[in-house]
């Protein structure tokens, strides 16, 4: 998940997608999973979907106390 280094290094042939790095980290060893090409947009929107969630979910908590 780290990024590859600035200088020399193994070529990058793919990246994962912000959103999807929570899912990612939950799979077991051993996990059967499946990437899907996506374009930077569709990353981006995704993004957005879970910084937006995650103010609702902070707006929720404060309003309970």
């Amino acid at each position: 998940m780290a990024d590859a280094q600035t200088t020399g290094g193994y070529p990058r042939i793919a990246r994962i997608c912000s959103a999807d790095l929570p899912v990612l980290a939950q799979c077991r060893p051993g996990a059967n999973i499946q990437f899907k090409e996506i374009v930077e947009e569709e990353s981006l929107m995704r993004y957005n979907r879970i910084v937006e969630a995650m103010k609702r979910v902070k707006v929720g908590l404060s309003n309970t106390g």
